[in-house]
């Protein structure tokens, strides 16, 4: 599995050149157009909510990597809450009714992006369990990025607003690295796991499948926020 992660990696520094990221903390640019893109981020919030449950969860495998990330969809699967809680202390409810919501999130602006979870869904649905793993440290490696792009900015925002955010900035990164699979033990057992040729190839390509997906959804996000700006947060 070595050259799995090593292959990630060298994804996640590329994808870590996205524009969304710089956009994100140039301090040039108001508050609310480099956070505009963030209701366009809930089908991949909401989701994934699904896809730990429905689609790499597998209850009746016996098998060890299984419940392993057995473990993993139920520690991620109720993030989606400090989603919600977040768009509320942003204040995206207070210009954004149901019905102009449900037109952005099945709209063409937000066309990729909504097709994230779903994708990865058929991608791992029936994926051996070692495969799954190679999707889950992709789809992680690019939280990473992202979440670590928003710390500052939630830095910034919470001196106007004196408010708490969990799903973006550091918070969620720290829950993230406390999770079973970003253990220590649970890492080195991932690296020596001995892959067949077979399954190699299948890692490689979800692999880059995913890293596809996210950089699509990037590049999504943040010509949204260019093209939207400030219409729909309400610091306060």
């Amino acid at each position: 599995m070595e050259e799995i992660f090593a292959l990630i990696d060298n994804y996640q520094n590329e994808f870590a050149k996205l524009p969304l990221f710089p956009f994100m903390q140039d301090t040039s640019i108001n508050i609310e157009e480099r956070l505009a893109w963030m209701p366009c981020l809930t089908h991949i919030a909401m989701g994934f909510a699904d896809v730990w449950k429905y689609d790499f969860r597998d209850e009746n495998s016996d098998d060890e990597i299984q419940q392993l990330i057995n473990k993993h969809t139920y520690e991620d699967e109720d993030h989606w809450i400090w989603f919600i809680e977040d768009l509320k202390n942003l204040g995206f409810d207070k210009n954004l009714n149901f019905s102009d919501a449900i037109k952005l999130l099945w709209g063409e602006e937000t066309k990729k992006t909504r097709l994230v979870p779903h994708t990865v869904a058929t991608y791992v649905r029936h994926a051996e369990s070692i495969v799954k793993i190679a999707a889950i440290e992709a789809i992680e490696a690019t939280f990473y990025v992202f979440i670590c792009s928003t710390i500052p900015l939630i830095e910034e925002i919470r001196k106007t607003t004196n408010k708490t955010y969990h799903y973006i900035g550091g918070t969620h990164l720290e829950v993230e690295k406390s999770h079973t699979i970003r253990q220590a033990e649970i890492k080195q057992l991932f690296h020596h796991l001995q892959l067949s040729k077979q399954q190699k190839l299948a890692s490689e390509v979800i692999v880059k499948r995913v890293f596809e997906l996210f950089s699509d959804s990037m590049y999504e996000l943040v010509t949204y926020a260019q093209n939207h700006a400030s219409n729909q947060l309400v610091l306060a």
